[in-house]
């Protein structure tokens, strides 16, 4: 199956529980449960199968796992929502003899959040900023009062 441990042969509903490019498949119980050496051999060779490093937590040491940015939307839904969050160099321009003001985002990067398993630390980290005309953001955006990019 696609969602199989190699280890403890456990079927999993999603990959979510399985190490990301590790091959064969292992479980992340079965991760953590192995000793330190073992442990780091199978996320690093997973991270580099899929085109990332290995990032250590600064705190502790031990291996950071890749997540996403979630938030609670208090709307008619009351649904939890996980999306993509980007830092913005953005400011304020006055509009309607400066009655009123909206955003206007110069710059936007994508964000990717880590998390140390075993001290709890929390990082957020971005992309360097890109070169002169590889840049891929959203140039002037006007952003409104209620909008939740900020």
């Amino acid at each position: 199956m696609a969602n199989q441990c190699s280890r403890c042969s456990e079927h999993y509903p999603s990959h979510y529980y399985l190490v990301t490019g590790a091959s064969p498949a292992v479980c992340n119980g079965c991760v953590s449960a192995l000793p330190q050496v073992e442990r780091d051999k199978i996320l690093a060779a997973g991270a580099t199968a899929v085109g990332q490093t290995l990032r250590r937590c600064r705190h502790c040491g031990a291996v950071m796992m890749r997540g996403e940015l979630a938030y609670w939307d208090r709307g008619p839904s009351d649904a939890t929502r996980v999306r993509e969050v980007s830092w913005v160099l953005a400011r304020r321009e006055s509009v309607f003899l400066g009655l009123l003001s909206h955003w206007v985002v110069d710059k936007a990067l994508a964000l990717d959040a880590w998390r140390c398993g075993a001290c709890g630390y929390v990082e957020l980290a971005s992309d360097p900023d890109p070169a002169n005309g590889e840049e891929h953001h959203v140039r002037a955006q006007r952003i409104d009062e209620d909008s939740t990019l900020l």
